[in-house]
């Protein structure tokens, strides 16, 4: 019998290479970058805020922000400095330059 010659590839590689492949590499960026927006709010914001908030989209660097209540987009503008500056910061590009409220 002939043995099959087998070589291995990182997970990563094809990941990478799936994503280029379909086009989607804009969604995930967009979807990574509104996981660490949650993250760094998770951080900054009070829990009782940070759980009335939620990213939805991205579009144009405006990212915007659903809030459950007025006080939590309240509190969101104030911080709004801050949370792009470590967001943009930990991403390694100027990905969102402001935030939406959608009250």
């Amino acid at each position: 019998m002939r043995a099959k010659n087998k070589t291995f590839q990182q997970i990563g590689g094809i990941v990478s290479e799936f994503i280029k492949r379909y086009g989607i590499s804009n969604q995930v960026k967009t979807s990574l970058i509104l996981e660490k927006f949650t993250q760094i709010a998770n951080k900054i914001l009070s829990e009782n805020i940070s759980s009335e908030i939620k990213p939805v989209y991205l579009k144009n660097k405006i990212l915007a922000v659903a809030c459950l209540s007025s006080i939590a987009a309240q509190e969101l503008q104030y911080q709004e400095k801050e949370l792009l500056q470590r967001l943009n910061t930990e991403i390694g590009y100027k990905a969102v330059e402001k935030i939406k409220y959608l009250i």
